[in-house]
């Protein structure tokens, strides 16, 4: 039982739950603001409610479950609330929050809601796009109609479902962190107390979940062929800067002249032109040619673009709704990799090059902030995360030059 504030300096209590509800699935604690600033005021509401909610908490059966205690304590709260504003006046006010109303609202009404705040985020299309599609596939799946519908036990069904439904690792972890960033946002307005998705845990497969990357010899056997050296010198100039920058096809396929300088030699990823996006604020970045790829060949291939009067570096054009720079590009690539043998399905893609970029970083013992860095990952360790310096881009440039391919 703590009486605590908030960065903003708004009083609030924390009770801790019993060790028998938390082993059923309960949440670890319960935060109730007690909205107020004053730290007299908030020591006689801190009183109110513990009086009312530590009985409650410590004596509830958990065999009621979960949904019954959400419920009570709810209304508790709200009894609670009433009372401070009969009271006196409060810096900040408190919100009402009507059980009948928000029972009127189906779970789409909030989940559209969520979609337009996710909006503004500066998120691509594609990326709100799959956010809806996913959280929606949860909806469906557990034929939730309302908010309160959303607990652990159906949360963790959901996880069950996902299991048995045979998709990749990946894709059933996109689903859960979907779907947990709107439960997230429900709790933060007050429709959920207790987040569904806190304790459930997909299993790691190893080796199987990792990420397709080309070997030595299927990049020989790619860049060493006919079609690719028949192939358009955009084409060729894409496929190497993504295997020696390990950068996204979309990333690589909307560069602009001005955004590879020469003179400094650096890369640079950016959504500057009105057309150009990113996946994330860590996808913009600056970062070194490699020297594989800063030759004459490269070189002449910017200057006659430049003197046609260009604006890109390449002719690829963004297409539909998500704004798709890469689509051009990776359906070249398919069809080169048929005509070399390569089996639809189980070979590895243009992403890949990606991939193989990170994995011989790793390869080579590279400090992963670094590697984090040169390809556009958010790095949320604790250490680097929070207090590392973003490194220059001269000391960049000793660790992407270690990477070559005898291709």
């Amino acid at each position: 039982m703590y009486l605590l504030k908030t960065a903003s300096s708004t009083y609030y209590t924390r009770i801790c739950l019993p060790k028998l509800l938390k082993d059923k699935g309960f949440p670890f604690d319960v935060k109730v603001s007690l909205f107020t600033k004053n730290r007299s005021n908030a020591v006689q509401r801190h009183i109110m409610v513990l009086s009312e909610l530590h009985p409650f908490i410590h004596d509830f059966d958990p065999s009621q479950g979960l949904t019954l205690f959400q419920k009570l304590l709810s209304e508790k709260i709200e009894k609670i609330r009433a009372t401070f504003q009969d009271k006196d006046v409060i810096s900040i006010p408190a919100k009402k929050t009507s059980k009948s109303h928000q029972k009127d609202k189906s779970i789409n009404h909030y989940l559209e809601r969520f979609i337009e705040v996710k909006a503004l985020e500066k998120l691509t299309a594609l990326s709100v796009h799959q956010l809806k599609t996913r959280c929606q596939h949860f909806i469906k799946t557990m034929s939730v109609k309302v908010v309160s519908d959303m607990t652990p036990s159906t949360a963790i069904q959901y996880r069950e479902q996902l299991l048995k439904q045979q998709r990749s690792d990946k894709t059933n972890r996109d689903y859960i962190a979907a779907i947990s960033q709107f439960c997230s946002w429900c709790i933060a307005h007050e429709l959920l107390i207790v987040h569904p998705f806190q304790h459930v845990k997909l299993p790691r497969k190893n080796g199987q979940s990792a990420r397709a990357r080309w070997t030595p010899s299927e990049l020989k056997r790619v860049f060493r062929s006919g079609a690719f050296k028949d192939a358009t010198e955009q084409f060729q100039f894409t496929c190497l800067l993504m295997l020696y920058h390990g950068c996204r096809p979309g990333e690589a396929c909307q560069l602009s002249i001005n955004d590879v300088c020469l003179k400094s030699k650096i890369l640079r990823f950016s959504d500057q032109l009105p057309e150009q996006h990113l996946k994330n604020p860590a996808s913009k970045r600056e970062i070194p040619l490699h020297q594989a790829v800063l030759r004459e060949e490269f070189i002449s291939y910017i200057s006659k673009r430049r003197a046609q009067g260009h604006r890109m570096l390449f002719d690829y054009r963004p297409l539909g709704d998500s704004l798709n720079w890469s689509k051009q590009f990776t359906t070249h690539f398919g069809r080169l990799l048929s005509q070399l043998g390569f089996p639809s399905g189980s070979r590895p893609t243009a992403y890949s090059f990606r991939h193989t970029f990170i994995d011989e970083m790793k390869q080579k013992n590279i400090s992963e902030h670094i590697t984090a860095q040169i390809v556009g990952h958010t790095y949320d360790r604790i250490t680097y995360g929070h207090y590392g310096k973003t490194l220059d881009i001269e000391t960049l440039r000793e660790y992407i030059n270690q990477i070559s391919y005898d291709i």
